[in-house]
This record gives C-alpha cells, sequence and structure tokens, in this order.
C-alpha cells in the first residue's frame, strides 16, 4: 500500500470516528464548556476586568494546549497530532477574528475524542466504540439524513401542500370520498414512519457483525436483538417527528440527546451479539413467558379483582404438582427410574410458593384499596381509583390518543412489579422468622437424619 492510500485510509478512519462519537461528543463538550461558563457569568462585572467568554477561552485554550503537549510523546501518529493542532489552531482564531464564539461551547469536543481514542485508562470506553464504530457513524448518518428530509420537507412545505391537493382532486374524481383520502395518507405516513424506516434502520447491526467478524452458531439466534431494536428504532423516529413537529430553539439540543439516547440503547444489544445470541430453545421460552405475560397482564386489566381472587386459591397449591411433579414427564429407558428432587428443587418450589401467594395477597390487598364502589346507569360499579389517576396522567402526554388500553395495560405491569417487589422481601422475612423458630434444635419440631 502506498503512503497516499494510507494517509487517505487513516483519514476516512478519522472521519468514521468523528461521524461515530458526533452525538456523544456533542453533548457532552456543551456540558462541560456550560460548566466552565456557569460559575464565570455570575462574577460582578465590577471584579472582572475582561469578559466572561474570554475568560472561558483562556482556561479551554490553555487546557486543550497542555493536553497537546502531552498528546505529541503520547501518539505516534503524525496526522492525528497535525489534525488535533490545526483544529485547536482553526477554533481560536474563529473565536478571536470573526463573531461565532458559540465556538467555544465545542472546542473540549476534540478532548474528549482524543482522550477516548489514545488514553489507556479509558480502554474500555474505547474498546466499545472501536467495536461499535461503523455502526455508530452509519446510524448517525441515517438519523441525520432522516432528520433532514424532515426539514427539506417543512422548506418545501407549499410545494408539497400543492401536489397533495393535486392527488385529492385525482382521487375524488375516481370515487374515493375525503375520509377515506385522510385514512389513506395516514396509513402510508405510518408505515412509511413506523415500520419501513425502523427496518431499515435495523439493517445497520448488519453492519457491526460484519465489522466484528462475529459468526453466530447454528443453534443460536440474534432475533431478540433484532427485534428489540426494532422497537427502538420506533420509538427513535417517533421522537424525532415529534420534535419536527413542535420545532422549538432547543430541538438540537433534543435531537442531540436523541442520537446520544442511541448509545446508551445500544450497550445491551452490543453485549447481547458478542456473547453470541441466545440458543434458539431459550429464545422460544423467553418470548413464550413474555406472551404469557402479556395476556395475564391483560387479563389483569380487564377483570382484576376475579382474577386474583383464582390465582390466590389456584396458584401456591398448583406450583408443586405442575413444577414438582415435572419429573414425571421425562422419557424414560427401559429399567431407568424416575428421577428424584433434591434438596435445590425442594427449596426452590418452598421459596416460589411462598413469593406467588405473597404476590397474590400483596395485589388483591393494592387491588381492594384502590377499589371504590359508585353509582352508574342506576348501577354499583366497582372502580379501581388509582388506576383512573395513573390513565389520566398518562394520556395526558397525548391527549390525541382515542384508545386508554396502554396506560391501562402500564398500570397493571406497574402493580403487579412494585407487588412482586413487596412480596419479595416480606418472603425473605417470613422465611427468616421461621427458620429461627422451627429449625432451633431445642424447640424439637425437627431432627437431624444421619446420611
Amino acid at each position: 500500500m502506498s503512503t497516499e492510500e494510507s494517509t487517505i485510509k487513516k483519514l476516512f478512519i478519522y472521519i468514521l470516528n468523528i461521524l461515530a462519537l458526533v452525538p456523544v461528543i456533542s453533548l457532552v463538550s456543551l456540558l462541560l464548556s456550560g460548566t466552565l461558563i456557569f460559575p464565570v457569568t455570575i462574577i460582578p462585572p465590577s471584579i472582572s476586568l475582561i469578559l466572561p467568554q474570554w475568560i472561558v477561552e483562556i482556561i479551554l485554550g490553555i487546557s486543550l494546549i497542555l493536553y497537546g503537549r502531552r498528546l505529541n510523546k503520547l501518539i505516534n501518529e503524525r496526522l492525528y497530532k497535525r489534525i488535533y493542532w490545526a483544529g485547536l489552531v482553526i477554533t481560536i482564531l474563529i473565536f478571536l477574528l470573526w463573531k461565532y464564539r458559540f465556538v467555544i461551547l465545542l472546542q473540549s469536543g476534540m478532548l474528549i475524542i482524543y482522550c477516548v481514542l489514545f488514553e489507556n485508562r479509558l480502554q474500555n470506553v474505547k474498546e466499545f466504540f472501536q467495536k461499535s464504530r461503523d455502526f455508530f457513524a452509519f446510524l448517525n448518518f441515517f438519523d441525520t439524513c432522516f432528520i433532514a428530509s424532515l426539514f427539506l420537507v417543512h422548506q418545501q412545505e407549499k410545494q408539497i401542500n400543492e401536489k397533495l391537493s393535486d392527488l385529492s382532486r385525482f382521487l375524488g374524481e375516481i370515487g374515493i370520498s375525503s375520509s377515506s383520502q385522510e385514512a389513506i395518507i395516514v396509513t402510508t405516513l405510518i408505515v412509511i414512519l413506523l415500520l419501513i424506516i425502523p427496518i431499515l434502520r435495523v439493517q445497520i447491526i448488519r453492519i457491526y457483525i460484519k465489522q466484528n467478524n462475529i459468526s453466530i452458531n447454528s443453534n443460536k439466534t440474534l432475533f431478540s436483538a433484532f427485534f428489540m431494536m426494532f422497537l427502538t428504532s420506533v420509538l427513535q423516529i417517533a421522537f424525532y417527528f415529534a420534535v419536527y413537529l413542535t420545532l422549538t430553539e432547543t430541538s438540537i439540543l433534543i435531537i442531540l440527546f436523541l442520537m446520544f439516547l442511541s448509545v446508551l440503547l445500544w450497550y445491551p444489544f452490543y453485549t447481547f451479539i458478542n456473547n453470541g445470541g441466545e440458543t434458539k430453545e431459550n429464545e422460544i421460552r423467553r418470548w413464550l413467558l413474555s406472551i404469557f405475560l402479556i395476556i395475564f397482564l391483560a387479563l389483569l386489566d380487564q377483570i382484576e379483582s376475579d382474577l386474583i381472587g383464582i390465582l390466590t386459591w389456584f396458584v401456591p397449591v398448583l406450583i408443586p404438582t405442575f413444577i414438582g411433579e415435572i419429573n414425571s414427564q421425562k422419557p424414560l429407558r427401559e429399567g431407568e427410574r424416575v428421577p428424584e428432587p433434591t434438596l435445590k428443587m425442594k427449596t426452590h418450589l418452598y421459596r416460589l410458593q411462598m413469593v406467588s401467594f405473597n404476590t397474590l395477597v400483596i395485589l388483591n390487598i393494592l387491588s381492594s384499596l384502590s377499589t371504590v364502589k359508585m353509582i352508574k346507569n342506576s348501577k354499583i360499579i366497582e372502580v379501581n381509583a388509582y388506576k383512573n389517576i395513573v390513565v389520566k396522567a398518562i394520556s395526558s402526554f397525548n391527549s390525541e390518543a382515542s384508545s386508554d388500553f396502554f396506560p391501562r395495560f402500564m398500570f397493571s405491569f406497574i402493580m403487579v412489579v412494585v407487588s412482586v417487589f413487596i412480596s419479595m422481601i416480606i418472603s425473605k422475612g417470613i422465611i427468616w422468622l421461621l427458620k429461627k423458630y422451627y429449625l432451633d434444635p431445642s424447640k424439637g419440631y425437627f431432627k437431624k437424619r444421619r446420611t
């Protein structure tokens, strides 16, 4: 490889690094610079001899020069050194010669980039970004293109409205009513924004797999990673579109934060993919459990008191049969005996019964405390007051939503999580008290058996 090709390759890698780190750098740089600017601005003018922005620029300039001297000893690549010093000189000149003094908000970005790339103390962070470099670069490029297209649509709003009017007249001529036209347009937008674009965004995962030469065994799958990435992409696209609909002076900061959020959301997928995914059997088990949980929460929302009453009676009784007798379903060879439950299995069943019973008791108590009786249409009905409060609070974020299923579902989920958490604490306390009393040799309730 020639020197020119090597330089071009290094420059291309540098550009990829910049693209990958832009959201993180911008946000953290703004926070660092803001931290410096705030205390300086509260200095009284009578005490300060120079303007606050000049004080901040002097502090940043000295810090960057000192770190630049460290870089000269830390790295050998001349290209990276030249880019650092050139960036420092250019930003200082912009600050001195032009009125674009806001450049000080981004100056610390160079410091962050070089710290992440070359400091050994940040090895784990460096490894994370190095492995995910291409993924972040293409993801940020994709999101930037999507956001730019939204702003382009905003600029061309008049022309687009004219085209839509022409389309509406054409559809009207062929017998399609205005309500049907609205339904077609809304459906098309939903399909594009919440299906096609997220699916395209999900495919960027393949770039990460290719960059790191990750091979997935035939008995493993990355279905969860792709599916959860699709859901997060739907949320990201929805948030970007919401920002576009409510443009303000802080929209750029919100967009930067959302792009930075992609970095945080990527970490679980990063770990999952690096571990080679999940076995297909475990994946199926996990999704079946999720489906059962969703069905349970949906039923809990619809028939809360009846479902809790049924489960309180039957679950603790049926657990020893469903789980404790599962050994009877093991296929046996000729002469082979049914495996006997171990002490670990007995302990597991005991704790599972205790936690499930206490969870249902807590659910019952919470449901009873929050339920009030009301007269509606000459009938006495039971209403969960807490649920109505939570549903109204969640629905207030989207007042145009026609269905309250999601807020009600979320309330049921929160109530179950709280009940499980409380029941686990109570169960540990009960088990500890029972062990202290009944396992005390002086009480004589149990006798040690010699093996």
